[in-house]
């Protein structure tokens, strides 16, 4: 039926036409600084592509302050890269990069410049050129090259890491002046000669930022030594080097160290004051020695971060006495013990509680990776994979050791066997509770499958583990009872799964102890009851009761009722 203004179908598309110029108008009317603002948080050829959007926004290409052009923004709309594809990925980066550098006016400000590209030489070569050319006119804050290999690393042959090494010396003794303003540089599955590196380390005068991964020198060289004033986080990852000497690095804070060969300590340090965080990570073979850390850093006594990954496999760290490795450790907050060996025991793991008294936070995780990991014996035995062994330690203090300081610790794969019954009991309380008296509480979060980065399966529960699960239980609840843990930022939630899921029971508060908030927790009662409601009503609100109720009835209480054959369960 029509009318005067036309039919209902008409008006309709009429209405959609509006609201769709009603919502462009919204962006394009905002004023120029917000916009720039906006686009300056996208890579550059998401922004370009936005600014085409309207005639209003097409003058913003060339105002953009911030300059992100990386091949991963050309991959074809399939999502698979073939190799025919990365020569147009990398013809594109090149010409996006020489037009909007080219064109750029001078009086306009470029803060962040970072361009990811292939190692083909011509595009090497106008990539270059142009980022020299803005150099020479601009003054950049941040300016990052992310330079990779056309082949993949699984295909690539010793021959391809070669000849990729020789067209980076080209490259780079073509556009010296480009280095020379670097202040990021990250190079991938190289094989260098002898001065290459120390060269471009020279070279990179503005450098901070250096990452190497798989950049090996060649077979007669296994020595690399770093200098650099300005280089403030160092990157290296499968060098294939014996020793890498840091000889004077004074303004370094974080050095990362991945996999080595040799069958000693890979680094050497010298002059590295302010170095902070250290990450070590390697799979120990059977020729490799363990690390000793009170003779492996004696001279950067200052370390606040450690991480140390195992892969799980062999534990190659030394538990030391604390009168040798405190003055090593003295500084240490944040400890990150990562890919520790499953069905080991990780008591080994308290020599860092005595040894660093200033420690605030550890982080434990317990995991087998078999996708990483090599299974097949007979090649484990060749290469020379170590079996599976308990790390050998015993307390300097058993009975007199307390620490000050712990606030956070998190176990990551825990198990409710003895193992880590165990060390619960021994490091929670051991920490001082004069410590907590300000308003502190020590955070226990224990989670019963890997770490969020980590896909895997929790496996169940077999019968043989009730009981330990009823001892982790009891412990929680008494610890929880004498104040050492906050019950608010303790995972209860994962505990009531636990009990409802191995005992068929859930706990309830007395009715008392929601009519009187102001008793002591202490003083408070758990009562366990058979699971299950006595008619359809309490059923239905059982079920509807929500997690927030839950943890608020949790809360309000704590365990009284522990008889004397529950604590010789526990070992208290």
């Amino acid at each position: 039926m029509k009318n005067k203004k036309g039919s209902r179908r008409n008006r309709n598309k009429s209405a959609a036409h509006n609201n769709h110029l009603l919502v462009v108008d919204r962006f394009t009317k905002l004023p120029d600084d917000l916009l720039l603002n906006i686009l300056d948080r996208l890579i550059t050829p998401d922004a370009v592509r936005t600014c085409f959007l309207s005639k209003k926004t097409l003058h913003l290409r060339h105002l953009l302050s911030n300059l992100h052009v990386w091949f991963t923004s050309f991959v074809p709309d399939c999502g698979h890269v073939a190799f025919k594809d990365t020569i147009q990925m990398n013809a594109a980066v090149a010409d996006a990069t020489d037009n909007i550098l080219t064109f750029r006016s001078q009086e306009i400000p470029l803060r962040q410049l970072s361009i990811g590209f292939y190692l083909k030489y011509y595009d090497c070569l106008t990539i270059g050129k142009a980022v020299a050319r803005a150099m020479a006119t601009h003054n950049i804050q941040s300016a990052e090259f992310i330079i990779v290999p056309e082949i993949k690393l699984q295909y690539c042959t010793i021959d391809d890491r070669r000849h990729n090494g020789k067209h980076l010396m080209t490259f780079f003794y073509a556009c010296t002046d480009a280095f020379a303003g670097l202040t990021r540089l990250y190079l991938r599955n190289l094989k260098l000669a002898e001065n290459d590196i120390p060269n471009i380390i020279a070279t990179c005068k503005r450098l901070e930022y250096l990452r190497l991964s798989m950049c090996q020198i060649e077979d007669s060289v296994l020595h690399l030594q770093v200098e650099h004033p300005r280089l403030v986080e160092l990157d290296i990852t499968s060098a294939g080097l014996e020793l890498v000497e840091l000889n004077s690095l004074p303004n370094l804070k974080r050095l990362v160290f991945i996999m080595w060969q040799c069958p000693q300590e890979p680094l050497s340090f010298g002059n590295i004051p302010l170095l902070s965080s250290l990450s070590l990570t390697n799979v120990s073979m059977r020729w490799q020695k363990v690390i000793r850390l009170s003779q492996f850093l004696p001279s950067v006594p200052y370390i606040r971060d450690l991480h140390l990954s195992f892969l799980s496999e062999k534990v190659w760290v030394q538990p030391e006495c604390p009168k040798l490795l405190s003055p090593v450790l003295q500084n240490l907050q944040f400890l990150n013990l990562e890919k520790l060996p499953e069905g080991c025991d990780i008591a080994w793991t308290r020599f860092f509680f005595e040894a660093a008294p200033n420690l605030k936070q550890v982080c434990i995780t317990v995991w087998h990776h078999w996708c990483d990991m090599e299974t097949d014996k007979v090649e484990r035995e060749e290469e020379g994979y170590c079996d599976k062994t308990n790390v050998e330690w015993e307390s300097s203090a058993p009975d007199g050791f307390r620490h000050h300081n712990l606030t956070k610790l998190t176990i990551y794969g825990f198990q409710p066997n003895e193992n880590f019954m165990g060390y619960m009991r021994h490091v929670i309380f051991k920490v001082d509770k004069r410590s907590l008296d300000f308003g502190q509480a020590l955070v226990v979060a224990i989670k019963f499958g890997p770490s969020p980065e980590m896909l895997s399966v929790m496996p169940p529960f077999q019968a043989h583990q009730v009981s330990s699960v009823a001892s982790m239980v009891l412990l929680i609840a008494r610890v929880l009872a004498c104040g050492r843990i906050s019950p608010s930022l303790f995972n209860q939630e994962r505990l009531y799964l636990v009990a409802v899921g191995q005992f068929d029971r859930k706990w309830r508060p007395d009715s008392s102890d929601e009519d009187d908030e102001q008793i002591s927790t202490s003083r408070k009662d758990f009562r366990f009851a058979k699971f299950g409601a006595s008619s359809e009503e309490e059923s239905e609100d059982d079920e509807l009761e929500t997690r927030s109720a839950i943890r608020k009835k949790r809360n309000s209480a704590a365990l009284r009722n522990c008889d004397m054959k529950e604590r010789r369960v526990l070992g208290l």
